[in-house]
């Protein structure tokens, strides 16, 4: 206080000096103090000013909604919920809030919630035809494919059809083994949008599924064309043409399908198939080998290992992987077949006899057991036992036992 008396004092001297009254002077005074004061005041509030200045009066549920949209463009998820939340708590029956924030939380990979959001929206507005078609999306990714045809019914009713969503609802038909269904959306989705290449990959596989080959192997070109790094198409594709007994060409897509997997078991285990087809046996033991290191659970990987060791004599390697495969699956009949193949080989003819009599328990028209099991019993003297089991093949169309039949049944 003594320092502000004498500063105005001093003011007053020098102002006095310079002509000015008292009266004057202590208006001065008054301004300046004034001027001070608030500005010590904005300076201590200014950002709260500032913040009241930018901000509009009132924020509203519409404006959050679409900050959040510019966040979630910007990938700032977390930001767009947010905004969402202050939306919804505005207006808790926003339904446009909803279905945006179930865009958000899908992005975020939550599905769970994100059906819950878009339910809330349809519970509010049934008319938001989109939130149909997203839930049914979230719905196919969660695995709940009966509840995301139902989705995609409701927006393939409407008048304006879209190619997407003939695709995705195609998809969660496959998954239900609705095959048929699947193509159909997809020669829709192809109608609609004759570029559509997302179309032709599930249609391959339905028509795989289907037996139609040819034309799976069709559409996996259509597929390749776009895209030619996914080692499924041509694991797929080289099935198909496996089935209509084109092996090289098979050969050759399961070769690239290892070069861009080479961790797929499928590709492995398929192609030690084809080269025991092609007799080249020793090269078969090495796929499954691969395909047995990447899936010791399957039992036809052994299973095939040891139908190419029989014929490559090694009889004990064959009963060791029969065994193993039998171990998982009792009833595999090429198992037993090849462990009693291998049996008789080394001697054990009554053991083998056991193993073609279950092969007969199992699946009585396997036509090889009864040409397999004559042979055992011949080498036993059973040699009308033997008969009876070669016509029995030959009835069932072995050739090779019609003519056993012919040179030893007379």
């Amino acid at each position: 206080m003594k320092f502000r008396n004498t500063a105005i004092a001093l003011a007053l001297g020098s102002a006095i000096g310079i002509g000015l009254s008292a009266l004057t002077f202590y208006k001065v005074v008054f301004i300046i103090l004034t001027a001070f004061f608030a500005t010590r005041i904005i300076l201590r509030y200014k950002d709260k000013i500032l913040e009241i200045l930018n901000l509009k009066k009132c924020i509203t549920a519409e404006d959050y909604k679409e900050r959040a949209k510019v966040k979630s463009e910007n990938s700032d998820f977390n930001g767009a919920l947010k905004d969402l939340n202050k939306a919804l708590e505005i207006d808790p029956n926003y339904a446009y809030a909803y279905h945006n924030r179930g865009l958000t939380k899908q992005e975020m990979g939550d599905l769970k919630e994100a059906i819950i959001d878009y339910t809330k929206a349809l519970d509010i507005n049934s008319t938001l035809i989109p939130t149909y078609g997203y839930r049914g999306l979230a719905y196919y990714l969660s695995g709940e494919y009966e509840n995301s045809l139902l989705d995609f019914n409701i927006v393939l009713d409407q008048e304006d059809k879209d190619s997407d969503t003939y695709v995705r609802r195609a998809l969660s038909h496959y998954e239900l083994g609705n095959f048929k269904e699947t193509i159909n959306d997809c020669d829709k989705a192809l109608d609609i949008s004759p570029k559509e290449n997302a179309a032709y990959y599930p249609r391959a596989l339905a028509k795989y599924y289907l037996k139609d080959y040819k034309g799976s192997i069709q559409d996996f070109g259509y597929v390749l064309k776009r895209d030619d790094s996914d080692p499924t198409v041509f694991v797929i594709r080289g099935l198909s043409r496996y089935e209509l007994c084109e092996y090289e060409k098979a050969l050759e897509d399961l070769n690239r399908a290892e070069e861009l997997d080479p961790k797929g078991f499928d590709n492995y285990y398929h192609r030690g198939l084809i080269k025991a087809i092609l007799e080249d046996d020793f090269e078969a033991v090495k796929d499954f080998d691969k395909a047995f290191i990447l899936f010791k659970e399957n039992p036809l990987i052994k299973m095939g290992s040891a139908n190419s060791k029989v014929k490559l004599k090694d009889y004990l390697g064959a009963i060791e992987d029969a065994d193993y495969a039998l171990n998982i699956s009792s009833k595999l009949v090429p198992a037993l077949n090849a462990k009693g193949l291998a049996l008789s080989e080394i001697g054990e003819l009554e053991k083998a006899i056991k193993e073609f009599n279950l092969i007969v328990e199992i699946e009585p028209s396997f036509y090889k057991v009864f040409y397999n099991r004559g042979l055992v019993k011949k080498k036993l003297g059973d040699l009308k036992g033997a008969c009876e089991d070669w016509k029995e093949a030959a009835e069932l169309g072995d050739e090779e036992a019609a003519k056993l039949v012919e040179e030893n049944c007379a």
